[in-house]
């Protein structure tokens, strides 16, 4: 289908203001760059004219070892030092003294304009933290907020007019791998992105990326982004029953769970599975079968342990099985730690039994606590995505650990993780107390105990003396003691006692250090030990087996001193002078487990992930990747388990002394995460690279699709990305189970890809677990709505035929038929303003939205568009350009939905068909400009699968003027599509 796309950039000019004052001129808006490097927007907002607020042009990150009181500043002053046509350079002065830069502006005739960094070599700033901020032109002007706007921001990475709306949307493009939204990280020269502006239409603001791609060569289309799939496992035993079924199911692509690999190894084929080589599996089911194959696997965590031991993490105490990956690979690997995770809860058996992230600044920002005197660090993960609100293994509430009362404490900027502050103590009159709770007394048997140390220097009498960490009376304290950390228990056979090594020497140079400290005690193997960083100190001496701790009622938990329980102001002593954070305790003990800081334990056992931050890990990553893809022609890869890498802990960006956080940082996951501010920086480009390495070693045209990514443009994004895990609800009446899900999913995936620019998968959808449908209703329902908005079906199934697979493959067949999405081509028609679309939270709310796409690929052979209804009594405008000569609009109502007016306003077409796929009664009215008539008659074709047809004309004689026709389509499942009917309308 061809289409034309209008945006704003057409007429580009550029006129100076002053000398070194200019204006950059478009149809839509101007840009006045001022020489205070400032940068205002004046937008043609229909018609009317807007003037936004200037703006810094950039923001620079200041040199680290100034310690400044910002990391990034504004710029200072800018000029225009040459000119071409339609080629600048801008000349941008950093504050402090620390030089220019230059960038170059390149004005397209298509739209974006482009900046890239064309000279560094007098900027003096830092010589490592390199990193440039664009601003948002579009300040002050009537743009939607991504607070309010529905999903995320896309490909343009800005403000995203809410679909339908009217409003306008405006944001950045990345171009090269360094670039991220309106950041560029660890400059270099050539790096770049690109700005623009776009209308309220959803094809406008495709277009935008769509130029940049296409003008700077990195617009990808890998069409196996739209294939069919069915989740399976298969070896070379069920090659045949699978691809048998596959044939019934009608799908283009089996793709292998987790049975092509032996446990634990997600980077090696299987020699059991695959005796024959798993080239000689895919071979059969391509040749065979005519269906291609896939795998599902989770390339960046590596299991430490293999075989029948892959669950556990016995081997590292026994040193048996323990994973090649793993001993010859220890520079590319984080390990997996032990703080916990928002996945955490009753429904998942738990050993966590309180944490304190020690960074309440920044989660609750408005009732921290850490105030003068007395204050409060809150025990558990942050509100909203904490404690229940997000994820339905969460705790219900925080009350399962009490939380941290705080006295004389202060917020110290020396914390490093998940975006910096810590819990600060003076040394003199610092402490916090947590009161004692049930699943606390009851520890007996198992103990951890962690936190992140920042041992402050001070005088030499200090250091002398005695700081404790962490304490409970008659129960166990940690304690600084003669430059090493000393940790006791006390058990049934006494106190038992463990050291590191001396690790605190360095304070007499008068430097700050910080510890990553884990204590332990065992009791089946009667040791207490004690880890700084990762390393093993002595344990207690002469352990005893069996020896349980004693079990202590009353005694509260002491941070930062050794004091009274019962009367912990009165007489505290052993002051600490430092900072603490990410501090948790556990009911297991994990002195076999590698600690690190990490933000996600639902695999509680422990893993090692690939480190994408490094040069090392981005090469395992990739090479490991394609040692598996390149043994046969895979069609498709899901790389799972990606938001373990997204929530790492991860250190920040070098920052000033003087600030908590570089502002460039990003910790754990809330709602918001999904938009423009959620990707983790620092972590999150090492996973785009990682991902842009893996791709370019690929011998075939796999698409990649990843469990979680950012969004935006540039190099290294996946083609394509899963809605979400399905969740189904059984109801005792309609709507249930799959007719539910349709209506929360149908509108709302097509919506997603609208907004992101991204291909959406409906992942996946059970046919033989408790997942799988219970009537034909529901079959014809979810899978007939996913083939009106062309989003590929994603069965998931074993090798056994199953109830309903003759009618899944009608429907498959069915999509195969009329085509699939195309992101660039979906406009919104109805949004429900009044339905939550947030994603992260509101993917299982129902909205009634009403969408239109043009589908494409179909074996149809003519153009196709896709109008999902969502309310009853809906008036929907196609747009114009959707519409051209012969198109066939799949009409799909939701669930309950009867009455709709579609208009169809181009009348230069004298055909159009229309094809009902709800299994639900249809009452539609067709209006528009198609219908008016001029001395014409419509000769009305009802064409029904089974090859009967009916043919009249509409009018007794040709007819003048506006027009309209209604018609009732009758409900008709996949058991009898013969009956289901095609309407033809042919103006003549």
């Amino acid at each position: 289908m061809t289409t034309m796309l209008l945006h704003i950039a057409a007429l580009m000019s550029v006129a100076l203001a002053s000398n070194n004052s200019f204006d950059i001129t478009t149809s839509s808006y101007k840009l006045t760059f001022a020489e205070d490097c400032t940068v205002t927007t004046i937008l043609n907002w229909n018609g009317t004219k807007v003037v936004g607020v200037a703006v810094p042009f950039v923001k620079l990150y200041n040199k680290v070892s100034d310690n400044r009181n910002k990391n990034m500043e504004d710029c200072v002053a800018l000029s225009w030092i040459s000119s071409g046509v339609s080629n600048h350079t801008l000349r941008v002065v950093a504050a402090h003294g620390y030089g220019h830069l230059d960038i170059a502006m390149t004005t397209s005739p298509n739209g974006p304009i482009y900046f890239q960094i064309a000279d560094l070599s007098a900027w003096k700033a830092d010589p490592i933290e390199r990193h440039i901020e664009f601003g948002e032109f579009w300040t002050g002007l009537p743009m939607a907020k991504n607070s309010s706007a529905p999903v995320v921001m896309g490909k343009l990475q800005g403000p995203r007019g809410v679909p339908s709306s009217g409003m306008w949307s405006a944001g950045f493009v990345s171009v090269t791998k360094q670039a991220y939204y309106k950041w560029i990280f660890y400059a270099n020269e050539g790096d770049e992105l690109a700005f623009s502006y776009a209308n309220e239409s959803s094809p406008a603001v495709a277009n935008v990326w769509r130029t940049v791609g296409q003008e700077r060569g990195i617009l990808t289309d890998n069409k196996n982004r739209f294939l069919s799939w069915l989740w399976t496992q298969l070896t070379e035993d069920t090659v045949h029953d699978v691809g048998k079924r596959a044939a019934t199911l009608g799908v283009d692509t089996i793709v292998i769970l987790t049975s092509w690999h032996p446990p634990g190894e997600e980077l090696e084929v299987s020699d059991v599975a695959f005796p024959s080589g798993i080239n000689h599996s895919v071979t059969i089911l391509r040749e065979m079968y005519n269906v291609q194959v896939g795998l599902h696997m989770h390339p960046d965590i590596v299991w430490p342990c293999t075989g029948d031991l892959s669950s556990g993490i016995e081997c590292l105490t026994t040193g048996v099985g323990i994973s090649k990956v793993v001993t010859e690979n220890s520079d590319a690997l984080i390990p997996e730690g032990l703080a916990p995770t928002f996945r955490s809860g009753p429904s998942i058996p738990t050993e966590d039994l309180a944490f304190y992230w020690g960074h309440d600044p920044i989660y609750w920002p408005n009732t921290a606590g850490l105030q003068e005197g007395k204050g409060l660090v809150r025990n558990g993960n942050p509100h909203p995505c904490g404690q229940g609100s997000c994820n339905s293994g969460d705790w219900a509430t925080n009350n399962w650990a009490p939380n941290m009362t705080t006295y004389n404490t202060y917020w110290s900027n020396a914390g490093l993780y998940r975006g910096g502050y810590a819990i600060g103590f003076d040394g003199e009159q610092s402490y916090a107390t947590v009161e004692p709770w049930d699943s606390l007394v009851k520890t007996v048997n198992e103990m951890t105990i962690g936190a992140v140390v920042h041992v402050q220097s001070a005088d030499k009498s200090k250091e002398e003396t005695i700081q404790t960490v962490i304490s409970r009376e008659n129960s166990f304290n940690l304690i600084i003691n003669g430059g090493q950390f000393v940790w006791s228990v006390n058990t049934h056979h006494g106190w038992l006692r463990a050291q590191s090594e001396n690790v605190l020497s360095h304070m007499l140079s008068g430097k700050n250090e910080t510890f990553i400290i884990k204590a332990t005690y065992n009791s089946t193997s009667g040791k207490a030990c004690v880890f700084v960083n990762g390393k093993m100190g002595n344990c207690s001496p002469d352990p005893i087996s069996n020896n349980t701790l004693v079990p202590t009622i009353n005694s509260m938990v002491i941070f930062g001193a050794m004091c009274p329980s019962q009367n912990a102001q009165a007489a505290c002593s052993d002051f600490f002078l430092g900072a603490l954070e990410e501090i948790y305790i556990k009911n297991v003990s994990c002195e076999n487990r590698h600690a690190y800081l990490f933000a996600d334990d639902n695999r509680r056992a422990g893993t090692f992930l690939i480190d994408l931050t490094s040069q090392a890990g981005r090469e395992l990553f990739a090479k490991g990747i394609n040692a598996v893809l390149n043994q046969a022609n895979f069609s498709a890869v899901q790389y799972d388990g990606f938001e373990k890498l997204q929530l790492i802990s991860a250190i920040d960006f070098a920052h000033s002394l003087q600030t908590p956080d570089s502002g460039l940082y990003r910790g754990p996951p809330t709602p918001d995460w999904y938009h423009y501010q959620g990707w983790p920086l620092r972590v999150g480009q090492g996973i785009l690279q990682g991902i842009d390495a893996a791709q370019e070693m690929m011998r075939n045209p796999t698409a990649v699709e990843c469990s979680f990514m950012a969004p935006g443009f540039g190099p290294s994004r996946p083609d394509m990305a899963p809605y979400v895990d399905e969740r189904l609800t059984h109801n005792a009446t309609q709507p249930t189970g799959y007719v539910m899900l349709g209506l929360q999913w149908h509108s709302k995936m097509l919506l997603r890809a609208e907004l992101t620019g991204v291909t959406i998968n409906p992942y996946n959808t059970g046919l033989d677990d408790s997942r799988r449908p219970t009537s034909l209703f529901e079959v014809d329902y979810w899978f007939g709505g996913l083939v009106a908005t062309g989003v590929a079906p994603q069965p998931e199934g074993g090798s056994e035929p199953g109830q309903y697979d003759e009618n899944i493959g009608y429907w498959i067949r069915k999509y195969r038929y009329y085509g699939h999405l195309e992101e660039h081509l979906i406009q919104t028609l109805e949004y429900d303003e009044e339905c939550c679309h947030v994603q992260g939270t509101c993917e299982w709310v129902a909205c009634k939205d009403s969408v239109s796409a043009v589908l494409q690929g179909g074996t149809i052979g003519s153009p196709v568009t896709a109008v999902y209804v969502g309310q009853t009594d809906a008036t929907l405008a196609i747009p114009t350009a959707f519409i051209e000569e012969n198109t066939t609009l799949v009409c799909f109502q939701a669930f309950n939905v009867s009455n709709v007016t579609v208009r169809v306003d181009n009348i230069a077409v004298k055909h159009l068909r229309v094809a009902p796929l709800s299994p639900q009664e249809l009452s539609l009215t067709l209006e528009g400009e198609f219908w008016n008539l001029k001395e014409e008659n419509v000769k009305w074709t009802q064409l029904f699968e089974n090859g009967t047809e009916f043919t009249s004309e509409l009018f007794p004689n040709p007819q003048t003027g506006q027009r309209q026709w209604s018609g009732i389509s009758t409900d008709v499942s996949s058991a009898n599509s013969g009956q289901r009917v095609t309407w033809i309308f042919e103006k003549h």
